[in-house]
């Protein structure tokens, strides 16, 4: 039980630490882009996907919508740019997963990919 606490954790942290990069890689405001917004973002995006997983189909559709609109407002961004947040968030969790796989942290690299429910 504790092993799966820390790994809650663990994907919590890296969650928005993805989306920092990501951030910063499309190219936002120093001021937007900071880690104490990117943790609170990633939390109550995670709050709202168990929230709407309990949903069946329509519950993903609504969770990718809130989740662009949630982008475009905290960070103040156009609708392009924020699919281009969620493509290098994508491709950054995968990085870390695999570099995580590779230390042994996760047991399969399926599981270092599945960190978050995006």
């Amino acid at each position: 039980m504790f092993s799966a606490i820390i790994g809650t954790i663990l994907s919590f942290v890296i969650q928005a630490f993805a989306l920092k990069i990501a951030l910063s890689t499309v190219g936002t405001s120093k001021s937007d882009n900071t880690f104490g917004t990117a943790l609170t973002v990633a939390f109550g995006l995670n709050a709202a996907f168990i929230v709407l997983g309990l949903l069946p189909l329509m519950g993903s559709l609504v969770y990718l919508g809130l989740w662009v609109a949630v982008i475009m407002t905290v960070y103040r961004l156009g609708f392009f740019k924020s699919l281009g947040v969620g493509l290098m968030q994508f491709v950054v969790r995968g990085v870390l997963g695999f570099v995580f796989w590779v230390l042994g942290l996760f047991m399969s690299f399926g599981n270092a990919l599945v960190m978050s429910p995006f």
